[in-house]
């Protein structure tokens, strides 16, 4: 299973080390721009990642945003920005993000969200809900919408390709029932 995360530095000067450090734990990442880096990451590289970070930051004398999601660059810097505010100098997955955000009243992650998956049809994304409210449960999720497995299983994959997003990683999962929930209750 692999994670993104996104990584927004809070001084210039330490761009170097930051890279230096995300690319002792995985695979060569990207810079998106002058302070976001993007590493893809394999879940024993995200708890390594999480368990160096704050030994890392404390050598640096620095902290930095980190965010464990997928790779949305659109939705993942409204994330970073939301870390940056209420999370600061910790890595976060995208599910706990998006309820300390709400808890602080921000909606820009839900809007974000929503407006991601407002492009994507409604058979889609009812396809995405019964897979999610089944506990990803792909063949029951099927069963429920009275369809063949196969059909299934190709508009989820569809919806992974609109929209870059993979619900099969679980930490992917729960925050988009996390997203649900909350929508249904604001």
């Amino acid at each position: 299973m692999i994670s993104t995360i996104y990584i927004k530095l809070n001084r210039l000067n330490d761009r170097k080390a930051v890279q230096h450090f995300c690319d002792a734990m995985s695979t060569q990442g990207d810079w998106l721009n002058e302070t976001v880096y993007r590493i893809d990451v394999n879940e024993t590289q995200r708890l390594q990642f999480n368990l160096s970070l704050a030994s890392f930051e404390e050598d640096m004398g620095s902290s930095v945003s980190a965010v464990v999601g997928f790779n949305q660059d659109q939705l993942m810097f409204i994330a970073l920005e939301v870390a940056q505010r209420y999370s600061m100098g910790r890595i976060i997955d995208m599910d706990a993000l998006l309820l300390l955000s709400v808890w602080h009243k921000d909606l820009s992650l839900i809007q974000t969200t929503q407006l991601l998956l407002n492009s994507v049809s409604s058979e889609l994304i009812d396809t995405l809900k019964m897979y999610l409210l089944t506990g990803s449960n792909a063949i029951l999720a099927a069963k429920h919408l009275y369809l063949h497995r196969n059909t299934f299983n190709y508009r989820l994959t569809k919806f992974v390709d609109k929209t870059r997003i993979n619900v099969r990683n679980p930490h992917i999962a729960q925050f988009l029932s996390m997203y649900y929930v909350l929508i249904e209750r604001i």
